[in-house]
């Protein structure tokens, strides 16, 4: 089971690339489809003070493995 977490944008970014070549190399072996936490797919603020609250992942991450274990 493979539970990727980053801070970035879920779609399109390293996570995103991380767990393509885990399913692709790994899918044999694997239990349970990999699991993608990351940030909303939101354009960047203009105003640093905003980051904080739209580039969060941390309430996701309970949920996320949660569901990876109840697969």
């Amino acid at each position: 089971r493979v539970l990727v977490l980053h801070e970035a944008a879920r779609t399109a970014g390293f996570g995103a690339e991380l767990a393509a070549t885990i399913a692709e190399d790994w899918f044999g072996a694997l239990d349970a489809p990999v699991i993608r936490i990351g940030s909303e797919d939101l354009p960047v603020p203009f105003s640093t003070s905003l980051e904080g609250p739209i580039y969060s992942a941390k309430g996701k991450l309970d949920a996320g493995i949660e569901r990876l274990l109840a697969f």
